[in-house]
């Protein structure tokens, strides 16, 4: 996850965005998949909570942040419901603080929380075989990692005994808590560690016994351009001399294939893999997967360009960022990407920070060393950690279990109660839901006793409106009432955690200044009313309220596409002055070019629904728009020119503003159906920021305060490898720094970072 900064303001908005990937080589999941964040307090209670779709690769998120929330140190974490229930060490965890102007509590009384370390509770000592098995009379590589159960690595050392009493091997650890030893298991002794700690014996650990039917994949050695590899079979197989089957894989895809018989040596050419971290697979003559084995590749070699094209800026000037993406032989290397421009006073280094601090030289090392950052690991080490990162196998595969092929399909589930107009459940009735605004949702269920009722695996954003309808004579459905459930108890956190405290005066002095200045305040350039100063101020009856309805612009009401009468809602907003069609797209005519230079590759608007910005098809605009039925339209608004700045960069070709509704008197014409507003997928608005290329907006009279004065979560490269970005310094002076994050098309962490000043 990358967040836009760490100290925040209650009423204000965390920007953060996911990359959601495999563990294994970190490409990123393409695949549907259902994502929740969530804001907590040191109680564990959500604060916020947010659910998200990976389908588009575009896990970006904006996160309210209450207006009374209390100050103190709050944890964002995300994950999948598949996370939680297996792999707790994916899930993203990072501290964050909320600032209050409205409290009279010091930063010094709240300066410590407790945090979860996102890793589940683990054994102390782990040994475990190269390739997951002992085999008798060869040398056996063992790992031994040593840990706390805060997952802090312990320097421990130990021998190994058989059960003659006879010392067969030792182990030291360094301070990495990891290190290897050699053991040629014999035939029907058992062995065990004695490990030892400060100078006493500390515990004693049995060591696995070697099996008699088992394959063992082993790396003997390694030089600059082979791996030599060693196929092990126990006394059982070895009679046999099977075929086996070895697979080499990197950054998702094959990069190696041999196979053998017996016990046999490979050598492996190290310029089929990529650097960085492949994994070695062993297969039967039945194609079962026997034994296992990573190994360290060398450096990853993707080159980051960040650049500006000045280092010092005046207030409100306009910024010009080029990111440039290429592998050492200077070809572009896809990439999607994430930026952030903060005021560096708010992004400190203290207690975890919000993305790991990655080395652009050694990204596949520092994955290694997950579990303690920032220290170098010898060679030892990291062939402990490549060994011991192994899952376990059994020597017979277990059947699959029902769970084990159930396909996980992404999708929201809607459920709740439906109760009468006295309290009463609506029992044991059929019923229906559908979408007007998303065609392909209709679904069916029948309440029980208590009135429950759950459409599962519907896919639909927030603002999205849905009926329930009864087939049933007689039935005033608009008088029930829904009492929706949510699904924020997914969560159940069995990792251990620490407590953090931040002692850095500088750092507690920063949030003091950040809230006395009541930073990313500046509500009177972010609202319209300073925007009727640049633009054609309408005029409204005394008394009356200046709404949509009653100004003198392009607004479509309902009574008027009753009217109207026309065939689509496209065909309605077409009537209004300066909508046109340039090819299939629909254009308001007057509008601004974005800042982002993309009015010229996306002629169409952006679209507003009930204050969220639509998510548009490949069907475009107008088949967006045909999707409604007049009759739940409450008014449509077409905003042209410094009116559409509200909007930032997206609005530079205008927008559509649309609010929904039912009528006044729809109960009595359409008494079977309910409408309501569920929760659905996260859809990130548009980062605000004003438009200071106009100069009536650069002069105006109001308070830019912004700490983060930029965020773009959905940056991709192009074919060259470039993608470019513009933004605007505030008003304060400062030192802005400016974060990249992001993944590329081969697994390969993106972390790079560049200073401006604002003068």
């Amino acid at each position: 996850m990358h967040l836009d900064k760490t100290v925040h303001s209650a009423g204000g908005t965390i920007w953060c965005k996911g990359y959601l990937v495999q563990q294994s080589n970190r490409i990123p999941i393409t695949s549907p998949t259902t994502v929740y964040i969530d804001l907590v307090n040191g109680a564990d209670s959500i604060i916020s909570h947010l659910i998200l779709e990976s389908g588009d690769l575009k896990l970006e998120a904006a996160i309210p942040i209450p207006h009374k929330l209390s100050p103190g140190y709050y944890t964002i974490r995300a994950y999948t419901s598949e996370m939680v229930k297996n792999n707790p060490n994916g899930i993203f965890y990072s501290p964050v603080y909320i600032t209050n102007a409205a409290s009279s509590a010091s930063v010094e009384s709240i300066n410590c929380f407790q945090a979860s370390t996102g890793k589940a509770p683990v054994e102390e000592i782990q040994i475990i075989p190269e390739g997951n098995w002992l085999i008798n009379g060869i040398d056996n590589k063992v790992a031994v990692l040593s840990f706390n159960k805060q997952g802090q690595p312990v320097p421990i050392a130990g021998i190994v005994k058989d059960n003659r009493d006879s010392i067969v091997a030792s182990f030291k650890t360094g301070a990495n808590g990891s290190t290897t030893f050699i053991l040629q298991p014999v035939k029907t002794r058992k062995y065990k560690a004695i490990i030892t700690k400060e100078g006493a014996i500390w515990k004693e650990i049995n060591l696995p016994d070697a099996p008699i039917n088992a394959y063992q994949l082993a790396i003997t050695k390694e030089d600059a351009s082979n791996i030599y590899a060693r196929i092990g079979l126990s006394d059982l197989l070895y009679t046999k001399t099977p075929v086996s089957y070895l697979i080499g894989m990197s950054k998702g895809r094959i990069c190696f294939s041999a196979m053998g018989k017996g016990m046999y040596a490979v050598t492996i050419p190290k310029k089929n893999f990529p650097a960085g971290i492949a994994e070695f697979f062993l297969f039967d003559e039945k194609q079962e997967l026997v034994s296992r084995r990573k190994i360290y590749t060398g450096l990853e070699s993707t080159t980051v360009k960040l650049e500006t094209d000045k280092k010092e800026y005046m207030g409100r000037s306009t910024v010009k960022l080029s990111v440039t993406i290429t592998d050492t032989a200077g070809k572009a290397v896809p990439a999607l990407l994430s930026v952030s421009v903060t005021d560096q006073k708010m992004v400190p280094y203290y207690f975890a920070p919000s993305f790991p601090n990655y080395s652009e030289k050694s990204n596949a090392t520092l994955f290694l060393q997950n579990r303690f950052p920032y220290k170098d690991l010898t060679a030892t080490e990291k062939e402990s950690l490549l060994i011991g990162d192994n899952s376990p196998l059994a020597l017979k595969p277990a059947q699959k279990s029902e769970s084990d092929t159930t396909i996980d399909i992404p999708g929201i589930t809607i459920k709740g109660h439906l109760l009468k107009s006295d309290n009463e459940p609506v029992a044991n009735q059929p019923i229906s839901l559908m979408s007007e605004q998303q065609r392909n949702i209709l679904l069916f269920d029948t309440t029980d006793n208590t009135g429950y009722f759950e459409f599962r695996k519907a896919r639909f954003y927030d603002s999205t409106l849905f009926f329930i309808y009864s087939d049933t004579k007689n039935q005033k459905v608009a008088d029930w009432k829904i009492s929706l459930e949510n699904d924020k108890n997914i969560f159940q956190d069995n990792s251990s955690s620490e407590k953090y405290c931040v002692t850095d005066s500088s750092i507690l002095q920063n949030i003091k200044s950040y809230t006395k200045s009541n930073a990313d305040s500046f509500l009177t350039g972010n609202t319209r009313a300073w925007l009727a100063e640049v633009s054609i101020k309408s005029s409204s009856k005394k008394g009356k309220s200046d709404n949509p309805k009653n100004r003198f612009s392009n607004i479509i009401t309902r009574e008027q596409l009753s009217k109207l009468n026309l065939s689509s809602m496209a065909n309605a907003i077409k009537m209004l002055p300066g909508v046109i069609m340039i090819g299939n797209q629909l254009t308001l005519r007057g509008g601004m070019q974005g800042i982002d230079n993309s009015a010229g590759a996306d002629l169409e608007p952006l679209v507003v629904v009930d204050g969220v910005p639509a998510k548009i098809s490949s069907g475009g605009v107008t088949d967006y728009l045909n999707s409604f039925n007049p009759y739940n339209i409450d008014y449509i608004e077409v905003l042209k020119g410094p009116e559409a700045a509200f909007y930032a960069s997206r609005s530079g070709n205008g927008v559509i503003v649309i609010k929904t509704g039912l009528p006044g008197n729809y109960s009595s014409k359409q008494n079977n159906m309910k409408g309501f507003y569920p929760a659905g997928f996260h859809f990130a608005p548009e980062f605000y920021q004003p438009n200071y290329q106009i100069d009536a907006v650069r002069e105006a009279q109001f308070s830019d305060n912004r700490s983060t004065i930029y965020w773009n979560g959905h940056l991709q490269t192009d074919e060259n490898g470039k993608t470019q970005v513009q933004f605007f310094t505030a008003d304060p002076r400062s030192t802005y720094l400016i974060t990249l994050t992001g993944i590329t098309s081969k697994g390969e962490i993106i972390y790079k970072q560049l200073t401006i000043n604002r003068n």
